[in-house]
């Protein structure tokens, strides 16, 4: 009797051992991007799903200022109500390397149907890209 309990209680012992281990030691593998590129990539990239709908863009206009890519997204409120977004540049060098110091998000309202052009420019001379995000601020 004593023999059964104590086989049972290691066979429980070992199940529940067995239980708690439930990682591995094999690091996440990355999962690829659905998207191919270059479309997983845009230049001009809408943060909220929703905001699509309400803003319109026109070709970006990228010019050079002593050497420094310079960028202005020209975009506009296709509704009737006035939004507070936030929207940022990032610029690139030609391996794909962020080109530091980042810009921070910067604040604009965008009145009904008007359109701004948001511009940056790079503060090295060695951005040959860059990537434009558009949010609404505070969300």
């Amino acid at each position: 009797m004593k023999r059964t309990i104590a086989t049972g209680l290691s066979l429980l012992s070992l199940a529940l051992l067995g239980a708690c281990q439930t990682t591995t030691p094999y690091p996440n593998a990355g999962r690829p991007d659905p998207v191919m590129a270059p479309a997983n990539n845009p230049r001009i990239t809408v943060i909220q799903p929703e905001l699509m709908e309400l803003l319109g863009f026109d070709a970006p206009i990228v010019t050079k200022d002593q050497g420094r890519l310079r960028v202005a997204v020209p975009v506009r409120n296709l509704t009737d109500t006035r939004y507070t977004l936030d929207y940022k540049f990032t610029f690139y060098d030609e391996v794909g390397r962020e080109v530091r110091p980042l810009f921070g998000y910067q604040e604009m309202i965008l009145d009904a149907k008007e359109q701004r052009r948001p511009e940056a420019t790079a503060l090295d001379t060695t951005a040959t890209d860059w990537r434009f995000q558009i949010k609404w601020a505070n969300r």
